[in-house]
């Protein structure tokens, strides 16, 4: 008795939470506790990288390789073709200029002008898209991928020694360590502003070893498709642009310890993987908690 008892009180609160979704375009709590649940099984099995969409990767930063990586790409994703980092990886790695400790050693030699135009000519001689600003041209990512080594070799090119240095230097205040390195790369990587710099630390935790909270809002990352994605036409968690961060702010406190980062990584990746043309609906983890999933199926489903 008791397990069908159970069966029948989830199913009851399953067909509830329907109504709820497709009568007010909102969740109820019991969809809101599932919700919360696959978001974080779709943030702890995603990838944070956008080539590595679709091939199974869970996207581990594993050690310093793997996290240098990270914030070459963090530093150049801005306006751009994420995919084609890799292309940039490869390109300074066959004339053996990738890794930070190189080009910094390459700026003390010859200067720090000299390693950013040496970078961009490699990087066009390979035909990646040098993306130009209005200040310094098409040496933007170049410089970019420069401050990131420099600012790497005062702690001898070791994630772990970064993480550990802001961790000292602010008495063990987590808090406070990460809102001291989060502005420090600000103004010491040309170009990293605060979405990368929230996307970069983001990354560091959920896929690293960095144990930094995510219950800031910076790390929900208002952009037009996460908003689009939480939306009022697809999983309801916001009802407008006006109320993201208040109402995921409140989502992610209740459901998630506070942890906005999953929020974020996972819009991200459903996006990304699921809601690109034509849309995978019925591939969707959060199918079942998608109106716009119930309007390609025709029909809903749980």
């Amino acid at each position: 008795m008791t397990y069908w008892f159970a069966r029948y009180r989830r199913l009851r609160d399953e067909i509830t939470s329907l109504r709820t979704l497709l009568d007010r375009k909102v969740h109820d709590e019991t969809a809101n506790k599932r919700i919360a649940q696959l978001l974080k099984e779709v943030s702890a099995s995603a990838p944070i990288q956008a080539h590595e969409i679709g091939t199974g990767s869970k996207g581990e930063i594993k050690g310093n390789r793997d996290a240098w990586f990270w914030l070459f790409y963090s530093v150049m994703d801005r306006r751009a073709n994420a995919a084609t980092f890799i292309k940039a990886k490869h390109a300074l790695q066959k004339e053996r200029l990738f890794a930070p400790y190189k080009i910094a050693k390459s700026v003390d030699s010859k200067g720090e002008s000299w390693a950013v135009r040496r970078i961009a000519k490699i990087l066009k001689g390979y035909e990646f898209p040098l993306l130009r600003d209005h200040a310094i041209g098409e040496l933007s990512f170049p410089k970019s991928i420069v401050d990131a080594a420099r600012f790497l070799k005062d702690f001898n090119y070791d994630f772990k020694e970064l993480y550990k240095y802001y961790v000292t230097a602010n008495q063990s205040n987590l808090g406070q360590a990460r809102d001291s390195m989060w502005s420090d790369v600000r103004k010491k990587i040309y170009g990293a502003g605060p979405r990368i710099s929230s996307q970069f630390i983001r990354g560091m935790v959920l896929k690293g070893s960095w144990r930094f909270s995510l219950n800031d809002d910076r790390f929900l990352e208002k952009c037009r498709f996460n908003v689009w994605i939480a939306g009022s036409t697809r999983l309801c968690l916001v009802e407008c642009e006006e109320k993201y961060y208040d109402q995921l702010g409140v989502f992610s406190d209740k459901h998630l310890n506070g942890n906005r980062g999953i929020v974020a990584h996972s819009l991200w990746f459903l996006r990304k993987r699921y809601c690109n043309r034509p849309p995978k609906c019925q591939e969707c983890p959060l199918a079942g908690y998608c109106l716009r999933a119930y309007a390609v199926e025709g029909k809903g489903r749980r």
